[in-house]
């Protein structure tokens, strides 16, 4: 299983995840994670995957 833990600094989520599983899975997941601010009328969110503070994928989300 996984399990996650995360918080917003300077505008962005950070999203910390500990254990496994599948590609299939992970996509969902994140696209779980996606909120709009009240404040705000952004229509693009990006997630980067970082593994060891190194980057290895970016995903954009338009959502107008």
């Amino acid at each position: 299983g996984m399990s996650y833990k995360y918080g917003i600094l300077k505008g962005s989520m950070h999203i910390i995840l500990q254990g496994k599983t599948s590609s299939t899975m992970l996509f969902p997941f994140l696209k779980s994670m996606i909120y709009k601010n009240k404040s705000e009328n952004s229509s693009e969110k990006i997630f980067t995957l970082m593994i060891n503070q190194k980057k290895h994928y970016k995903l954009i989300a338009n959502l107008s």
